[in-house]
C-alpha cells in the first residue's frame, strides 16, 4: 500500500471511531463526565423546633462528667460495690440500691460513692473518719485514700444536679432550690396534681392522664404520638412506667420520665438526681423516642416547650421563665 493510501485509511478509521464515541457520549448523563447543566436547588426549610431547642450541655448540669464517672468505677470497682452492698443492707427500702438501669448502673453507683465521700470527708475530716469508713465498708484504708484523692480532682459541685430531676431538665428549669422531685402540675395545680394513688397498678391510665394534665397546666403543649414543630418551641417526650403488683416501695410505683430534644436532633435526659446524658438504657444514642430503650417506661407522646423553658416545682419559688403560667395561689 502506498503511503498516501495508508494515511487515508487511518484518517477514515479515526473518523468512524470519533463518530462512535460521540454517539456513545450522547447516552451518558452529562453529570457523569463533569458537565452537568446548572440546576436550581430547593433549600430544605429549617425545623423551627430544632432552632428553638437547647444545646446538649451536660457540663452545666453534672457535678462529675459521665466520662469521669465511668473511669472512677473502673479504678475503684471493689470499693464502690462494697459501699453499695453495705448501704443496701442498711437501707429500710429493699430497692433503694438496686440500679435497674443496667447500662447506666456503673456510673450511677460511682456517683453515689463520690457524693458519700464528699459528705463524709468534707471539712478536713480525712484522718478522723478514714479508718472507721474502711472498717464499715471492708476496704483497705489506702484504697479510700486513693479514691478520696480522685474525688477531689473530678467533683465540681454546681448546686443544680441534685436539685433537678427529669421533669426540670425537660423544661430547662435549672434552679438551685428544689430537691429534685419537681412534679407535673405541682406549681400550678396544688394538691390536684397528686390526687391519683401512684402505688396501684390499676391506676396507670389515670396516672398518665394526671401527668399530662399537670404538664399542660405548667405550660407544655401535648401533641400526642405525633412529633410536631412550632416556631419558638422545642420538643420533649413523656414515658410512664406502670406500678408493680402489690408495690411496697416508692421504686415500684407508677413513675414518669421525660427526655428533651437537643439542637442537633438527638435527645437527652436526666434520671432523678443522676447525670444528664444522651444514651438510652441500652447505651445507644437516643434518636427516635418511640423506639428508644427506656426499660419499663412506656412511650406516651410528645410535648412542645417554650424555647426559654418553664418554671416547675414549688409554687413559692421565684418565677424566672417569661412563658410560665402563674403559680397556684390557693390552699395547699
Amino acid at each position: 500500500m502506498q503511503i498516501a493510501d495508508l494515511m487515508f485509511a487511518v484518517s477514515a478509521k479515526a473518523k468512524r471511531l470519533g463518530a462512535a464515541f460521540t454517539l456513545a457520549l450522547g447516552s451518558i448523563p452529562l453529570a457523569s463526565v463533569g458537565m452537568a447543566p446548572t440546576q436550581k436547588t430547593t433549600a430544605v426549610p429549617a425545623d423551627p423546633s430544632l432552632l428553638a431547642a437547647p444545646e446538649y450541655r451536660p457540663d452545666i448540669w453534672n457535678d462529675v462528667s459521665n466520662e469521669n464517672l465511668a473511669a472512677f468505677y473502673v479504678r475503684h470497682t471493689q470499693l464502690i460495690e462494697n459501699v453499695i452492698n453495705q448501704s443496701r443492707k442498711n437501707s429500710k427500702d429493699k430497692l433503694a440500691f438496686n440500679y435497674p438501669r443496667q447500662a447506666h448502673a456503673k456510673r450511677e453507683k460511682a456517683l453515689y460513692v463520690i457524693r458519700r465521700f464528699d459528705e463524709i470527708f468534707s471539712g478536713g475530716k480525712n484522718a478522723q473518719y478514714m479508718l472507721s469508713f474502711a472498717v464499715e465498708y471492708k476496704v483497705p484504708a489506702y484504697e479510700i485514700s486513693t479514691a478520696l484523692h480522685d474525688v477531689k480532682k473530678i467533683l465540681r459541685p454546681l448546686g443544680v444536679q441534685s436539685a433537678n430531676n427529669c421533669y426540670a431538665y425537660a423544661v430547662n428549669d435549672r434552679d438551685h432550690t428544689t430537691l429534685y422531685q419537681a412534679a407535673p402540675g405541682e406549681r400550678t395545680m396544688g394538691s390536684e396534681a397528686y390526687k391519683v394513688d401512684s402505688s396501684l397498678r390499676e391506676n396507670y391510665k389515670a396516672m398518665v392522664l394526671q401527668t399530662i394534665n399537670g404538664n399542660v397546666s405548667d405550660g407544655m403543649i401535648f401533641t400526642g404520638k405525633k412529633m410536631e414543630s412550632r416556631e419558638g418551641f422545642y420538643r420533649a417526650a413523656l414515658y410512664v412506667k406502670p406500678a408493680k403488683e402489690n408495690a411496697d416501695s416508692p421504686y415500684e410505683g407508677t413513675d414518669y420520665h421525660y427526655i428533651r430534644q437537643n439542637r442537633d436532633g438527638t435527645w437527652s435526659h436526666k434520671y432523678g438526681a443522676m447525670n444528664v446524658n444522651n444514651l438510652d438504657y441500652s447505651n445507644k444514642l437516643i434518636i427516635d423516642p418511640a423506639k428508644a430503650d427506656m426499660a419499663d417506661y412506656i412511650f406516651i407522646g410528645y410535648f412542645l416547650v417554650p424555647k426559654d423553658g418553664l418554671d416547675v416545682g414549688p409554687a413559692n419559688e421565684k418565677s424566672t421563665k417569661p412563658d410560665s403560667p402563674p403559680p397556684f395561689d390557693g390552699p395547699a
